[in-house]
């Protein structure tokens, strides 16, 4: 930061965007009030983003990246769905399934492309315990709905990543969480 000062380059941290607007001016909320900001570029550091899985309805409304529902979930108390299906089975996948468990959600599956489970083993067996269905060496093929999830398709992959025929599982979801 001290290098960014240097360059004449003001650093506000804790601070949430709330409008960009035409002539490069930015609302921005700090703490309890609103500051306005113009300049000749903006740039908007916000951290990590999470990687996504295309498949057709990959843009529905329901499908999310894990870490977005985590935050909807312990930060806002506001929970997307009422039945989750995690893509990838890394440690954060697992816990933020295990957290919506708790929470009230039911976990339809977890799809993990490889043949082994991604994350620690502690938190596959609890998930494990508590009856959820763990799909290794699956993907998923297709989010159902119209304007909103209500099912996926998931099917069994070949060592080339193509799916095998046949091998297809329609899971009845509502929310799809791509933690991958």
């Amino acid at each position: 930061m001290a290098e960014a000062a240097s360059l004449g380059v003001e650093v506000v941290l804790n601070a949430i965007v709330i409008g960009i607007f035409p002539e490069k001016e930015v609302t921005v909320k700090v703490e309890d009030r609103v500051i306005h900001v113009k300049g000749d570029t903006i740039l908007i550091a916000t951290g990590a983003s999470e990687n996504m899985v295309t498949f057709p309805g990959w843009t529905l409304p329901g499908v999310m990246g894990a870490g977005a529902i985590q935050t909807m979930c312990n930060y806002h108390r506001v929970m997307p769905g009422k039945k989750l299906l995690m893509i990838g089975s890394g440690s954060v996948g697992l816990i933020v399934c295990y957290q919506l468990m708790q929470a009230g959600a039911e976990i339809v599956g977890i799809v993990e492309a490889l043949p082994q489970i991604n994350g620690y083993a502690v938190h596959a067996s609890k998930l494990a315990r508590e009856g959820v269905p763990i799909y290794t060496g699956y993907t998923i093929t297709q989010a159902l709905g119209d304007d909103h999830v209500t099912g996926a398709v998931i099917a069994k992959v070949n060592p080339d990543w193509s799916t095998v025929p046949g091998s297809e599982i329609t899971l009845d979801t509502d929310m799809i969480a791509c933690g991958v």
